[in-house]
């Protein structure tokens, strides 16, 4: 499949200030489980590349719409990682929500 990329691109940048770190979550993809990377602001175009590669191969491929506090963008640095689900190493739960 083919996606818009500029697209992508232009909807992340309606989620993030300057500065700001996001998970982007990808559940339940058939071969990799869920897939999961932090991106800041800075970045887009890794997170754009991300979210078309994984388009098609999921429910869906979600922004989280909090910023995430910015020390859990060492889990996976403006990457994503697969099979997080099990153990949940690299997912933001409540308390890495930075508001």
């Amino acid at each position: 499949m083919n996606f818009d990329k500029a697209e992508i691109e232009r909807t992340l940048k309606l989620f993030f200030e300057p500065g700001e770190v996001r998970e982007m979550r990808v559940p339940e993809t058939k071969r990799d489980g869920t897939v999961s990377g932090y991106f800041d602001s800075d970045h887009l175009a890794e997170g754009t590349k991300a979210a078309a590669q994984w388009s098609g191969q999921a429910p869906g491929v979600y922004i989280l719409p909090n910023p995430c506090k910015s020390e859990l963008h060492a889990r996976a640095y403006n990457c994503v990682k697969t099979h997080v689900k099990k153990p949940r190493r690299a997912m933001t739960s409540s308390v890495g929500v930075g508001c």
